[in-house]
This record gives structure tokens, C-alpha cells and sequence, in this order.
């Protein structure tokens, strides 16, 4: 029974489908669908379908569409579709299971009459599912907007090669569920959806969604990121599918959603795209000295050997050694851009008072030296060399919804906390110089499906989580560490080191080893990064 507090929608007496001898009251309020048989016993099982759970609510008819139907028939439907929570028998793991209820309407005497119940059922019903408030006067001439259209990237050969599959079996489906409309690209080589998104009439889609691994997502955010039109083309709402052998940041999305993440992934990502809210993200400006790009999951570094054999995430180089650089953000401050805080300290290795991260993680070199200092917000933008591919003019084939049109000058990337990498880090900056076994920048909570990697992190935090793992750690040591990694029990480790930081340079003194951003290898070079807090715009849920 719906709660006395909740205010009622709309009330009435409905068959459902699976069971048409039993006439049902049904309640319609802004939790959701209540209905119930109507018996002569005090004793029934009232049923509730939540609205957070709907995805869509379509009329229907019993056998054919309104023009067809019999000159006798004047039963009329409407079907609600859901996505409600169930445990697994077996595990106990929650997850979303499709759930279809249809109610048939022969109240009034006509079909058309009928009909126009169906309507304004489903048009309360599909506002409340948006989060579309509706008030009671408001039932008859309730109407929800359309929907944005979707572009959808498919890599076909992503992962395993089944991401257009994924789309075709476990996507398309419930966007129809949900009326909307989308437009699918099957991406034909490395690159394509990144000249296609540069020059993309944005305008004309409700947002940009990527059915495949990181390296898909790199593309559309860095499509973007190179228009002129930059600062405004990168609030176009992006939502993931994972369809890859690396999902970072659609594992992310999810578990900031607190949707599952290790069981049918793919399942309630669709379900967020459909639900989602437009959600700030930060990004990561990543410089090299070949080129530049934006990042929005994560960078790692680690070093590579053939002398020992080791897990298949980190490889240890005993010979290697990294120095990473990093401008530390005031545990205290507020967050806010033009009120930025920074700590002023001094101390030599005799010090007593160590500098400590909010984690209590030490910063120490390899002659004990720690320093930060006060840093006045620097002027500057982002250097002329590393900005020129914002200025191009670049050909590609479009589709027929896209159109090409000549770019205009347009301003740079802000990195006013970045020198340019030819230069030495600031004096102010944290120096850590060791041999490390592995170096992250991570931005998101995960490194992949299995790999929880900064769970302190959030979307939207302003914050690059630095995380390293120093030299001397046994091999036995670090596959246990690795076996903590999916529930992110590594952060209590002692061989791992964390430092929430606003920017960071790295600088590898050997060629060998390996450097990934977002899943995409790079030779190891000196590079620099700084978080872009909440400039891009993601498809979740709070």
C-alpha cells in the first residue's frame, strides 16, 4: 500500500497481463507503481515497481497496433519496463534483472478512450523516471521532453572483439525500452573517432556514448579537447559501455553509482546511460615532449625486466630508477580555484617534524631533503609549442549528421601550475627521488574491472591521487599486494605510498620499462600533469 505521506498521481483498476482474471488497483505515486488484486480477503501481497528502477513506459495493445485492431476490441495497455535489484542464489551479489509488467485498460467503452488513459499513465510515468517532477494538477497535461539523441562508437575489434555484440544484445534494447533514439558507429580505424568527434556538429546529440575499452574514450575526450570550440565542446555529456579488455573509467562510473561492477558490467552501464544525470569529471592535462592530451582515467609507469619473472600488472626492474616531482595540494583547503591555498614549509633531514600527507604518507628523496613553499597562483597558459593542434585544421570523412566547418582561432588549454618540461620543476614543488616498482597518477577509483585502485578518489575531487611503490619489496610480498587490489585493501599496505597532488612531472632515467595513459602505451620520456577539475561531463548517477 502506498504510504499515507506519499502523494497520489493517479489511481485505477487495471488488469495485468500474466494474470488477466484478476482485476487490479493500481496507485500511482512519485516512489512508484503500487498495485494490488482486488479481493474480498484483508489478505493480499501488494506489489511495488520503484520509479528509481524504470527505465521506460510504452503503450501497447494486446495483439497489433490501434488501426489494426478488431472492431470489438477496446482493451488498450500500457507496459512498464524495470531494471529492479535481485541476489544471486549462489554468491548473494546484487544485480539488476529486467523486469516487465504490462496493464490492460477496458474501463471505458471505447479503444480510443481507453488509449488516452494508456497515454497520460505513461507520460506521468516517464517523467517520474527522469527525476521530472509532477505535480497531481498536473497528470492531464503532462508531457516529458524528447529525448537527446545518442552517438554511439563501437570499437569492433575492442577487447576480445565482442563490443559490438555487447551493443547489439545487451544496449540496444533497453534504449528502445527507454524511447531513445541513437545513431551507431562502427569505428573502421585507430583514430576515426577522434576526427569525426573534432569535427562534429555537437549540437545536434544529447551526448557522445563509447561501447568498447579506454582507448575509445581517449579518443572522443581528446576529439574533443582539439576543437577550437574546446571549453564548451568538452561539456558534452560522455557515457561508457565497458566493451574492452580495459574498462577504467566505466568501472568507475558504476561504482560511484554504486551499480555492480565485477557482474554484467555491461548490463548497468546501460542502465546508468538511461538514468543518468550530466555529472561534472576532472581531466588530467598530459604533457610530453612530442605531444599532448587529456586523460581521464589514470597514468602508470613501471619498469621492465627479463631477469625476473613477475605479475602481470607490474614489472620489477631492480636497475631502474624514477624521480617523481609533484606540487601538493593543502590538505586544509576549501577546493575552491581562486582561493587555492599551499603549504610553507621548510626542513632538512634532521628535522623533527616530518612533512606528512593527509594519509601520513612521508615525501623524503634520497638525501632526506623535503620541501614545499607558498605559491601565488602562477600566470601563463599552456605552452605556445604544446598548443598548436588546438589551432589545426584537420580533413576527415563525416557522416551525413556531422558536418566539416574551418576552425577559428581558439585559446589554449590552461596549465598555469605546469613549467614548460624543458625547464626544472619549481623550487616549491616535492622532489621524491628513488627506484620505484610502479608510479600511478589515478583520478578515477579503478584501474580496471579487478583493480580498485584509489577508492578515496571521486569524480569530480579536484585531486590527482599519486601512488607509488618504492624498491625492496619481495616478489612474494608483491603478489600478495596485488591479490588486495579488487576491494582496495592495498591502501592500507605498508609498501605503498599515497599523495593527493594538484600536479606532477615524471621523469624516468632509463628508456626501458612502460608508461600507459588510459590503457595506451607511450615510451618512457620525461612528462607532467595537472588535474582540470570538473571541466568534462560525464553520464552518472549520484
Amino acid at each position: 500500500m502506498a504510504n499515507w505521506r506519499e502523494e497520489v498521481l493517479l489511481e485505477g483498476e487495471f488488469r495485468v497481463s500474466s494474470k488477466k482474471r484478476v482485476l487490479f488497483k493500481v496507485t500511482l505515486t512519485p516512489v512508484g507503481l503500487y498495485y494490488s488484486p482486488i479481493t474480498s480477503s484483508n489478505q493480499y501481497e501488494e506489489k511495488l515497481v520503484r520509479m528509481s528502477d524504470i527505465v521506460g513506459c510504452q503503450c501497447t495493445e494486446s495483439s497489433s497496433t490501434p488501426s489494426k485492431l478488431q472492431s470489438d476490441s477496446i482493451v488498450a495497455a500500457f507496459t512498464v519496463f524495470a531494471y529492479p535489484f535481485r541476489k544471486k542464489v549462489f554468491t548473494g551479489k546484487r544485480i539488476r534483472h529486467r523486469q516487465v509488467t504490462t496493464f490492460e485498460i477496458s474501463t471505458c467503452k471505447s479503444f480510443e478512450e481507453n488509449w488516452k488513459i494508456c497515454r497520460k499513465w505513461r507520460s506521468v510515468i516517464c517523467s517520474l523516471a527522469r527525476d521530472i517532477p509532477v505535480r497531481p494538477e498536473d497528470v492531464d497535461t503532462c508531457t516529458p521532453p524528447p529525448r537527446g539523441r545518442l552517438l554511439v562508437f563501437v570499437n569492433p575489434s575492442s577487447g576480445s572483439g565482442r563490443a559490438l555484440q555487447t551493443f547489439k544484445n545487451e544496449v540496444v534494447n533497453m534504449l528502445e525500452e527507454a524511447n531513445i533514439p541513437f545513431k551507431l558507429v562502427v569505428t573502421e580505424y585507430a583514430g576515426h573517432a577522434q576526427d569525426m568527434v573534432q569535427n562534429l556538429e555537437l549540437s545536434d546529440w544529447g551526448g557522445l556514448v563509447i561501447v568498447s575499452g579506454d582507448g575509445l574514450i581517449f579518443e572522443v575526450i581528446n576529439g574533443l579537447m582539439k576543437r577550437v570550440d574546446w571549453s564548451s565542446a568538452i561539456k558534452t555529456p560522455v557515457g561508457c559501455v565497458p566493451g574492452g579488455s580495459g574498462n577504467a573509467l566505466a568501472c568507475s562510473i558504476n561504482y560511484s553509482a554504486g551499480e555492480p561492477v565485477d557482474v554484467d558490467a555491461a548490463l548497468h552501464s546501460t542502465f546508468i546511460l538511461v538514468k543518468h544525470r550530466v555529472l561534472p569529471m576532472d581531466l588530467v592535462l598530459i604533457q610530453t615532449p612530442t605531444h599532448h592530451s587529456g586523460s581521464s582515467c589514470s597514468l602508470s609507469a613501471d619498469s621492465s625486466t627479463s631477469r625476473h619473472s613477475t605479475p602481470p600488472v607490474v614489472l620489477t626492474n631492480v636497475n631502474t630508477s624514477n624521480s617523481v616531482s609533484s606540487a601538493k595540494q593543502d590538505p586544509q583547503s576549501n577546493g575552491d580555484e581562486e582561493k587555492e591555498e599551499w603549504i610553507s614549509t621548510s626542513m632538512g633531514a634532521a628535522d623533527s617534524n616530518s612533512l606528512k600527507a593527509p594519509d601520513s604518507t612521508h615525501f623524503q628523496n634520497l638525501e632526506g631533503q623535503q620541501q614545499l613553499a607558498h605559491q601565488s597562483e602562477p600566470e601563463g597558459s599552456f605552452p605556445k609549442e604544446m598548443s598548436e593542434g588546438f589551432s589545426e585544421v584537420q580533413e576527415a570523412d563525416i557522416e551525413e549528421e556531422t558536418f566539416y566547418a574551418k576552425k577559428k582561432a581558439g585559446q589554449a588549454v590552461p596549465a598555469t601550475l605546469l613549467p614548460p618540461l624543458v625547464e626544472p620543476v619549481p623550487e616549491n614543488w616535492v622532489v621524491v627521488e628513488d627506484k620505484f616498482v610502479l608510479a600511478c597518477a589515478l583520478y578515477q577509483t579503478h584501474l580496471g574491472s579487478e583493480m580498485l585502485g584509489a577508492p578515496a578518489a571521486h569524480m569530480a575531487d579536484g585531486v590527482i591521487h599519486l601512488m607509488f611503490v618504492r624498491e625492496g619489496i619481495t616478489r612474494n610480498q608483491l603478489f600478495s599486494l596485488f591479490l588486495t587490489f579488487s576491494e582496495g585493501g592495498h591502501v592500507d599496505s605498508p609498501y605503498v605510498e599515497f599523495v593527493p597532488v594538484l600536479a606532477f612531472r615524471l621523469e624516468p632515467y632509463e628508456t626501458s620499462g612502460n608508461i600507459m595513459i588510459d590503457g595506451e602505451r607511450l615510451d618512457p620520456m620525461p612528462l607532467q600533469g595537472q588535474v582540470l577539475p570538473s571541466i568534462a561531463r560525464i553520464m552518472g548517477i549520484k
